[in-house]
């Protein structure tokens, strides 16, 4: 098992569980989709109807997640909301643009999702955040740095504001690209969120 992985079931986890309501469901090493193909399209009732072929396993058109936090919605059915990547340390240029690359495709097909990445034992945090912006990290919607393994009381208060903050923002999205809360009197507006500190 890697570090990260480690540090995330063992540390990330937990603590955010103890965080969050219920009816987010918080995992580890889930694979989550960003291909699907279609094999087919069926006329029902007058309208096209694709049928898909997918796989959701890890190397069969799904990247595996770090951390996935989903909105439970029904007995065995979510939403994935946010997706936390993790990092020991600190992120070669090679893992900003992997990690840029992966997010873009799963937020293709996921269209409320928020990805970021949490880095921890990171000294650099200003030089760290300076290459990741430098790079065109656009498929990011945040990125934290601890400056330890261990989290301070006030980081760990911030990632967790931070982290409630992007579920509220993936909830909304997915509620806007479902139409559930479609009405004419209904005002809705969105924005890009850009928060530092």
């Amino acid at each position: 098992m890697r570090e990260e992985d480690k540090w995330t079931r063992e540390l990330l986890c937990p603590s955010l569980r103890a965080e969050l309501p219920n009816e987010i469901v918080i995992e580890c090493g889930q694979p989550l989709l960003y291909s699907v193909n279609i094999n087919s399209y069926q006329k029902i009732d007058g309208k096209y109807v694709a049928n898909l072929s997918s796989q959701n396993s890890r190397g069969k058109g799904s990247y595996e997640t770090d951390l996935l936090l989903s909105e439970k919605v029904g007995e065995n059915e979510f939403v994935p909301l946010v997706v936390c990547e993790s990092k020991l340390g600190m992120m070669t240029t090679h893992d900003m643009i992997t990690y840029n690359q992966k997010a873009g495709e799963h937020k293709k097909l996921h269209k409320g999702l928020r990805y970021g990445v949490v880095i921890a034992g990171c000294k650099k945090g200003g030089i760290t955040l300076q290459k990741i912006l430098n790079h065109g990290c656009e498929n990011f919607d945040f990125i934290f740095c601890f400056k330890d393994l261990v989290p301070t009381e006030e980081e760990w208060q911030k990632f967790s504001d931070l982290i409630k903050h992007q579920i509220e923002e993936s909830k909304y999205l997915h509620n806007i690209l479902s139409g559930e809360k479609k009405s004419k009197d209904s005002f809705v507006s969105f924005e890009r969120d850009t928060r530092t500190k």
